[in-house]
């Protein structure tokens, strides 16, 4: 096992075109079988509305219908069951969500080793949006571990420990700001700066970024439809490296070695 062999499409939260395009090249077919994990996910609503995005994307894309971890929010993942579907997969993608609900779920399972090992072999192009983007780092930088805040209320910032297959810390929605106007970069910045020592890298990925990793690279691209509406929209990945405060600001086509990140 290999992180060379690693194929992944994390991006800071959007579903798109250009994401599609980006996870059919890595699948090397334009029919892939997905896989959804809704790990995330905290209520059955917010399942169901996932179940249902995905069931229209791939009857638009007119690839197979795909195959579902979970049918209900409130269980337990089963082991058995995800690495079954995952044998007939091309793609996993992780569902956005609450990042802490996610990998508390992963290895309550015992599935964070089952799913490093299939994506460091290469059977399965990984992917995911927001939390499904930030579980595969080290620590991520998330406002929505609970979604137990009362109406007028905020969700307060907090490190989750994840699935640790790189050693960065990670914010997704970077250049957003949150309910209550704050910037999501701003925040970031100075919970790295508390933090200063404890890591070597940290990755700020914009809503309409991804980071495409393959043959031990990651590859900055841009989300965006090409459509006037989107002009001012922001598309941009920021790599802080050795406690330095102010990030590289990265753009489509530039890339980071894998094990920079």
């Amino acid at each position: 096992m290999s992180i060379h062999e690693r194929k992944m499409v994390l991006s800071g939260g959007v579903i798109s075109a250009p994401l599609f395009d980006e996870i059919f090249d890595l699948a090397g077919t334009d029919t892939p079988q997905l896989v959804i994990d809704g790990s995330p996910c905290v209520t059955q609503e917010s399942l169901d509305n996932k179940r249902r995005t995905w069931k229209k994307i791939a009857e638009d894309k007119n690839i197979p219908e795909p195959l579902m971890i979970q049918d209900y929010a409130d269980e337990p993942l089963s082991r058995d069951r995800a690495n079954a579907l995952l044998d007939r997969a091309d793609v996993l993608y992780v569902t956005g969500g609450a990042s802490r609900n996610a990998i508390n779920r992963w290895n309550e399972a015992g599935l964070t080793t089952d799913m490093r090992e299939r994506v460091d072999s290469g059977d399965v192009v990984a992917s995911g949006g927001s939390a499904g983007a930030m579980i595969w780092f080290n620590v991520g930088f998330s406002d929505s571990n609970y979604y137990d805040v009362e109406k007028g209320e905020h969700w307060d910032f907090e490190p989750v420990e994840e699935a640790k297959m790189f050693g960065s810390w990670v914010m997704a929605h970077y250049s957003d700001t949150d309910n209550l106007g704050r910037s999501k970069q701003a925040l970031f910045s100075s919970f790295l700066h508390e933090h200063e020592g404890e890591w070597e890298y940290a990755v700020g990925i914009d809503t309409y970024a991804a980071l495409v990793c393959v043959s031990g690279l990651a590859h900055v691209r841009s989300l965006l439809p090409q459509t006037q509406e989107y002009k001012d929209y922001l598309a941009n990945v920021h790599l802080y490296v050795d406690d330095e405060s102010n990030p590289s600001r990265l753009s489509d086509g530039d890339v980071i070695p894998m094990h920079g990140m």
